[in-house]
């Protein structure tokens, strides 16, 4: 069990941006519940006192996320503005839009759990349904939202229901006033969804979209399905692309571009990419990509879209490393409060990754932390409660007594 001797001070400056927004005791209860995530990968509230000199009733910090009354809205605007005022997102903004599921097999109380898609097996799973957004870095998916989606019949008093398509507007537009989207891309499930890339144009942020293979399209003034204009096209009608990673082949397409007509969307690029399965010596099932970019060419816009894979990293990552899955609570608020706070902590990590310019994995990065609460700072000592750091067990655990 670690035990959090200092607050590293990379955590502290970040923890108190949010100290406006939190009394003294919430900001104390929010403190414990990012450290203690972080160092902690079998993570819960009832865990948390163990890593504290001064301890609280475990109920405490649950009730933290179930019935504290600090305000949403005011502390997701200092998370947005600590990403702001950091020097860790590009210049060109790259937005992505995608959902994970927490799988809670045996959780029927948990509110919001529903039998939900699973796109690892290709299975159905009863589980949290999360719509998770993002913006691409160079050290990967920094995680902006994490939003429970839950089906209507699931549904209980206090639960408002809202598709995937408006959580995910919804949410955009949210980011998009601290944080302005250039980009965005999705999966066909959002791809398909002419309202929700509508609702992208009105706030001018552009998409690499994929849609499924019925998606409508008008070439030449001939409507028809995208995979009905792909059966007609012949080996010549594509162009080779080579991805390489670290100057070596790293997989294989083949691309078609075409400028089409979409109802509603007018006209905009399609992609069509096939990638080159080396086992079984074929082109793999096909890609269908719409774009509204200007002037970028088949290789440009296959190569933005495979940035999207990034935020897959961030689902695996706060899965294994801050119980983005693990989480046994059943109160719908807390739920939607455990996964920001999931966010907040995963931020404050990329956030560390940045200011040591070092590209490393998130499960690193808590194991970089943890070290440090494990370091005792001076400042750590000289303000510590005489009466507290005479005590024996305290003494042992600063390394004071032999």
């Amino acid at each position: 069990m670690t035990n959090i001797l200092s607050v590293p001070e990379e955590i502290s400056e970040n923890l108190n941006v949010f100290k406006s927004v939190f009394s003294k005791p919430q900001f104390c209860r929010f403190t414990n519940q990012i450290l203690s995530r972080i160092i902690d990968i079998r993570f819960s509230t009832y865990s948390i006192p163990q890593h504290f000199f001064h301890s609280v009733d475990p109920s405490t910090e649950n009730r933290f996320l179930t019935q504290s009354p600090w305000d949403d809205a005011k502390v997701e605007r200092n998370f947005y503005d600590l990403i702001e005022n950091s020097n860790i997102l590009p210049n060109y903004r790259i937005g992505i839009l995608d959902d994970t599921l927490a799988h809670k097999k045996y959780a029927k109380k948990m509110d919001g759990v529903g039998n939900h898609h699973d796109h690892l097996n290709n299975t159905f799973s009863d589980g949290h349904d999360i719509v998770t957004l993002g913006v691409h870095t160079k050290y990967g998916c920094l995680p902006l939202a994490a939003k429970l989606y839950v089906k209507k019949k699931d549904i209980k008093d206090g639960m408002v229901f809202n598709t995937k398509n408006i959580i995910a507007e919804r949410s955009v537009k949210r980011i998009n006033e601290h944080i302005n989207l250039d980009l965005m891309l999705m999966d066909s499930w959002y791809g398909n969804n002419t309202d929700l890339l509508l609702a992208f144009r009105g706030m001018s942020t552009k998409f690499v979209a994929a849609v499924k293979s019925n998606r409508n399209i008008t070439i030449n003034y001939k409507k028809q399905y995208v995979r009905e204009y792909f059966a007609k096209l012949k080996n010549k009608d594509f162009e080779i692309f080579v991805e390489t990673e670290n100057g070596k082949p790293k997989a294989k397409y083949r691309l078609h571009k075409v400028s089409v007509f979409i109802s509603r969307l007018g006209t905009v690029d399609l992609l069509i990419s096939q990638q080159w399965k080396r086992d079984e010596k074929e082109w793999g099932k096909p890609w269908y990509i719409i774009t509204d970019l200007i002037n970028k060419s088949a290789i440009e816009i296959l190569c933005t879209y495979l940035k999207r894979s990034s935020i897959e990293g961030f689902h695996r990552e706060a899965k294994q490393n801050l119980s983005m899955e693990k989480y046994l609570i059943r109160d719908y608020k807390g739920i939607i409060r455990n996964l920001f706070l999931v966010i907040v902590a995963y931020v404050f990590l990329m956030l560390i990754m940045n200011e040591l310019d070092k590209k490393s994995t998130v499960g690193e990065m808590c194991e970089h932390v943890r070290k440090c609460c494990e370091t005792v700072s001076f400042s750590t000592v000289i303000n510590m409660d005489r009466e507290i750091i005479l005590q024996e067990n305290v003494q042992n655990k600063l390394g004071l007594v032999t």
